[in-house]
């Protein structure tokens, strides 16, 4: 996935409940993808470390 994508998911799921993240991430990677999603979980921790959130 290219930044670009993976930014704005990040910032998506920023704002979405626990269960949307889920259906969102198992919509972009496939419920099988863990490295893709613990990358995602942890770009969200960046961005709301900045104070985004």
């Amino acid at each position: 996935m290219d930044a670009a994508r993976h930014s704005e998911l990040a910032k998506q799921a920023v704002v979405l409940s626990r269960e949307d993240y889920d259906y969102v991430h198992k919509k972009h990677h496939g419920p099988g993808n863990w490295q893709k999603r613990e990358e995602l979980k942890q770009s969200m921790r960046i961005v709301r470390a900045k104070g985004v959130s």
